[in-house]
């Protein structure tokens, strides 16, 4: 339940972190089996849910993060191809998908379209209607 006295952060290589806003002591969070959650690539908040891009490993994937504030319980959403960021527009998330990033210093690598745009309904807002 978020507490406004700290917030929670994705590092790519330690992991999701809780620092506490008035003395910015970071805590690193351990998931369901004690280990960090590495590689995640962007993190956002809805309600008292976080979502966050894997691309730790192929494929990537959008999953769920809950915490107590000392531990995660993670659960992935969706496989996606060669994810990167992700924003929640109050009704969906919206993912930069199939991003090509790991191919952009490729010798002839042409990009011929832009990323893809996925749009997931959040959990939270499943049992509201589109606007």
């Amino acid at each position: 339940m978020p507490s406004g006295t700290d917030v929670i952060v994705a590092d790519y290589s330690r992991g999701i972190g809780r620092i506490d806003l008035k003395s910015t002591a970071t805590a690193w969070l351990p998931r369901q089996d004690g280990k960090p959650l590495r590689g995640v690539d962007g993190l956002v908040r809805c309600g008292t849910a976080y979502y966050g891009i894997y691309n730790g490993a192929s494929p990537g994937a959008l999953v769920s993060i809950t915490t107590d504030h000392s531990r995660l319980e993670v659960a992935k959403v969706a496989s996606l191809p060669d994810p990167t960021q992700l924003a929640y527009d109050g009704k969906r998330l919206l993912i930069v998908a199939d991003s090509g990033w790991a191919t952009l210093d490729k010798p002839g690598f042409v990009r011929t379209a832009g990323a893809p745009i996925v749009a997931i309904r959040s959990a939270r807002t499943a049992s509201q209607p589109e606007a």
